[in-house]
């Protein structure tokens, strides 16, 4: 196979210039001799596929390779064609198949059908699209070539297979029966298969083979090789490879306007294919002579052949899935642990209890995102209820189940976006929770993440403060809740992870086993961002419900809250225009909420006499905003999953996912 750049045929010693056109043969064959023995000058006007040429030759479309003229020599009959510089999309894949997104398949789709769409609406039939035929030049534009073999229709649609290759041609080519358009409509429906699943399932070594491959073929679902994508991609996919032609869509636009919603942007596919093909071509500058697919080393990896593209594209669609995995074990597994932590049976560190029940609900973390969630927050909301907080455990559990149904299922992201908190919270970063509600979900369900979140964060930092407001039981030296003047910044995970070293009292009291000095208190306090003041001859009881309502009764929470929801409806908002501009700008303006509500909460805090926070909240907002900065910088395919809440005029390619 050779590159599409233009290059005569092999056989042909006149050199002609690459910069106006290439020539390709087609399909030649011997004439027939006459009673003299002599070939008859006659035969060259049937060369098979000459007369589809002429016709295709006047096809003029930015998607469709141009033939220019025709040129007839000896027995070669050649078809002058524009001049690509680029890749064919099998190139392509052999070298970028690890980076290969749903936004560079839509524009391969997106192209393709409308080069065939163009040909069909002038009667013509490509008969072999396969993806040594579609090119990509510099600019990602891809181009459809080799019309040579079309079939030219007749008045009804239908014509006689001039040719085809072997895994992208329907059974009704092989046997040579009528075709029409849905022959193209199959072939690129293979194409598609071979794009979304990694393999052709229809390669054979003749056409006997193939049509018991066909007949037969064990097709892998192509929604399974990707990360929440829809089912209902394989029934669009599998109806276009239907064997029985009646049964497929009725022309190769109805298949992609079935397919496209399950891809990506096609726009920023282009954009993608042409910064990656762009970088190819410049890395053949450099080599002695250019190196085809054939002639890949083995071991040629993506980071050792383009080290210096941007990163989005060294961040393979395998990486993202590895990172959703240990975030969901690490935030399912922390927020379990705090409930284990609750329960006497389960608690402590030298406990194998709390160490085996913790690593399985982090396995089935890892393994869904969502379910891993839940099961932590019915642990956490267990060990609540024995905690003597049975209201809030309820709450948790039910506020859990709601959110899982409604937005956590839909896509690892949205889950371990609900899971930032407890994940990222007990290190300070607590306000990350609300950023990537709004970055990795659409606007109400970005807000019920974000309300979601602040739960977690209410009851988590109650634990820490319960624990840490305990006093000896007995009247003398408590300690009462006071809320912290920046909630939900963080919590002490090793404080809340002791719980149960506390003993319950009947009235809902809780004690520690020695007597805390306020001295070691405040020490704590000020390690973790969390306030408790110290009475004299009073006794609170500090419970975890009671440092709930402590909290609940303070405005600055409110503040807090308010800041939260509405910086992560925010960002969702600015992320509908699906581009990485509009994530950083969805980002800062996100921060900016956030900003306002850090000061308001000190304002409401000190009473009206200062609107200035501490530097460590400061600091933890700045460390956050930075974090969220990378992930726009490393993620290059933007997509939700649900089509809710989109303005129908929005740049998004809206999936029913």
């Amino acid at each position: 196979m050779e590159r599409e750049r233009g290059v005569a045929d092999d056989d042909d010693d006149e050199e002609l210039d690459p910069r106006e056109a290439a020539l390709r043969a087609a399909a030649a064959q011997e004439p027939e001799l006459g009673p003299d023995g002599q070939p008859l000058v006659r035969a060259l006007a049937h060369v098979p596929g000459l007369d589809e040429a002429r016709t295709a030759a006047t096809l003029n479309d930015e998607s469709i390779v141009g033939v220019y003229d025709f040129e007839i020599r000896d027995a070669t009959a050649y078809l002058i064609m524009e001049y690509v510089e680029g890749l064919t999309l099998t190139q392509f894949v052999s070298v970028y198949d690890s980076t290969l997104t749903l936004d560079m398949i839509a524009a391969v789709l997106q192209a393709v059908s409308r080069a065939l769409g163009v040909a069909h609406e002038n009667g013509v039939l490509h008969l072999d699209i396969k993806p040594d035929n579609v090119l990509i030049n510099a600019k990602g534009q891809v181009k459809v070539t080799d019309f040579g073999l079309a079939t030219l229709a007749d008045a009804a649609g239908q014509g006689v297979a001039g040719g085809g290759t072997i895994g992208y041609m329907p059974l009704e080519q092989m046997r040579q029966q009528p075709l029409d358009v849905r022959c193209d409509e199959w072939a690129l429906a293979s194409m598609m298969y071979w794009l979304l699943a990694g393999s052709n399932p229809f390669l054979a070594r003749d056409l006997k083979g193939a049509e018991a491959a066909i007949e037969n073929a064990e097709l892998v679902l192509p929604s399974l090789c990707w990360e929440d994508m829809a089912p209902e991609l394989d029934d669009v996919v599998f109806q276009a490879l239907d064997p029985e032609v009646d049964e497929r869509f009725d022309s190769v636009q109805e298949f992609a306007k079935a397919l496209k919603p399950f891809l990506g942007s096609a726009k920023k596919g282009k954009k993608q294919l042409a910064e990656l093909v762009d970088a190819e071509l410049r890395g053949d500058v450099e080599e002695e002579e250019p190196q085809f697919e054939d002639e890949l080393p083995v071991e040629a990896g993506w980071p050792s052949r383009e080290p210096g593209l941007p990163l989005c594209y060294r961040i393979t669609p395998w990486h993202r899935a590895i990172g959703a995995a240990v975030a969901g074990a690490a935030g399912s597994g922390v927020l379990a642990a705090c409930g284990w932590s609750l329960m006497d049976m389960t608690s402590g560190f030298a406990n194998p209890l709390f160490w085996g029940l913790s690593g399985m609900v982090a396995l089935v973390g890892a393994l869904s995102p969502w379910v891993g969630a839940l099961i932590a927050c019915v642990v956490l909301g267990v060990g609540l209820v024995i905690a003597n907080a049975p209201a809030l455990g309820v709450v948790v559990v039910a506020a859990a189940v709601a959110w899982g149904l409604y937005c956590g299922r839909d896509s690892s992201a949205q889950a371990n976006a609900g899971l930032t908190f407890p994940l990222a919270g007990w290190a300070g970063f607590g306000m990350l929770a609300p950023l990537m509600a709004g970055f990795t979900a659409r606007p109400l369900r970005a807000l019920a993440t974000a309300a979601f979140s602040c739960l977690l964060a209410l009851t988590l930092s109650s634990i820490g403060l319960a624990v840490d407001a305990a006093g000896d039981g007995d009247g003398a030296g408590g300690f009462a809740v006071e809320a912290p003047e920046l909630p939900f910044e963080s919590y002490d995970l090793p404080t809340a992870l002791s719980a149960a070293t506390v003993t319950k009292q009947a009235g809902g009291s809780t004690q520690l086993p020695e007597k805390r000095q306020a001295e070691g208190a405040d020490s704590s306090a000020a390690a973790t961002g969390l306030q408790v003041a110290p009475t004299v001859g009073s006794v609170v009881p500090c419970d975890i419900q009671g440092a709930v309502f402590a909290q609940l009764t303070a405005p600055q929470m409110w503040a807090v809250v308010v800041s939260w929801l509405a910086a992560a409806v925010l960002l969702s908002l600015v992320r509908l225009r699906r581009s990485r501009a509009a994530a950083v700008i969805g980002v800062a303006a996100a921060a900016v909420v956030l900003g306002v509500g850090i000061c308001a909460a000190a304002f409401l805090a000190a009473g009206g006499r200062s609107t200035m926070p501490s530097p460590w909240s400061m600091a933890s907002l700045v460390g956050c905003v930075a974090v969220m900065l990378v992930a726009c910088a490393a993620i290059p395919a933007y997509s939700y999953t649900d089509d809710a809440d989109v303005p129908e005029d929005a740049e998004v390619e809206k999936p029913a996912e």
